[in-house]
């Protein structure tokens, strides 16, 4: 099934919308930079491609401390370009040849303590399994960039396709106001939902940690949970 992949179109600006708020968020920079024209529809996986791209950004905002993260995007010869460049911590040379190796964290351990070692590597096998591999240039103190080609042909959209003028515009919930209650122990996250989600009609309760979501989940009697998994306290598995 093709997907509408220029700038304009829902899945690259679902994509900067979120990275905007969440480097707000971090009090960094966010930009998005279109190299070259981009193709109406192309054959991807869209869920993977979305999985990856948010794995990507999310470690660039959350290793840089100053400065800021750029997407850029280009497109040659039915190939596609993905580039996330950041200003952060960087990696040292004696660690790059490690970022790519499953529950392994370089680096500060008191900056990597909330992560598990799983992003780079899931992100790289997800490269592969799309037939592209993960590039990555570093230099410590100044940031890193990260990047990866992917043979995307442009194809012509079908009648039944959707399309983005008129069935993905987001309008919010118009009926009796739904509560949601938003779990988890990152707070940022949890702003970036409810960043989201208020300005579509929906009531946003917040916790931070599994214990607190029982007790406000009593207290609101919510329509609907969206729960982290790990997190201190109680953890997202025992809470539900």
């Amino acid at each position: 099934m093709p997907f509408w992949v220029i700038h304009k179109n829902e899945f690259l600006k679902g994509i900067t919308e979120l990275f905007r708020i969440r480097a707000e968020q971090h009090k960094v920079s966010f930009l998005y930079e279109q190299l070259s024209h981009l193709p109406a529809y192309v054959n991807a996986d869209e869920k993977r491609l979305r999985q990856i791209l948010i794995n990507l950004l999310g470690n660039a905002v959350k290793f840089t401390k100053q400065g800021g993260v750029v997407l850029k995007v280009g497109y040659h010869d039915d190939k596609i370009r993905f580039q996330v460049e950041d200003t952060g911590i960087g990696i040292a040379p004696d660690d790059l040849e490690q970022i790519f190796t499953p529950f392994t964290q370089v680096g500060d351990k008191t900056i990597q303590a909330d992560g598990t070692g799983l992003g780079l590597p899931i992100t790289n096998k997800l490269i592969e399994l799309m037939e592209s591999q993960l590039h990555v240039e570093s230099t410590l103190g100044k940031g890193s960039t990260f990047w990866f080609t992917l043979k995307l042909p442009e194809v012509s959209p079908r009648d039944d396709d959707r399309k983005p003028a008129e069935q993905a515009m987001i309008i919010g919930f118009q009926e009796q106001p739904k509560q949601i209650l938003v779990v988890d122990d990152k707070w940022e996250n949890r702003s970036v939902l409810a960043h989201i989600l208020m300005p579509l009609g929906f009531e946003v309760v917040e916790a931070s940690n599994g214990q607190e979501a029982l007790d406000k989940a009593h207290q609101y009697r919510p329509d609907l949970i969206l729960m982290d998994l790990i997190m201190p306290v109680l953890d997202g598995y025992e809470a539900t």
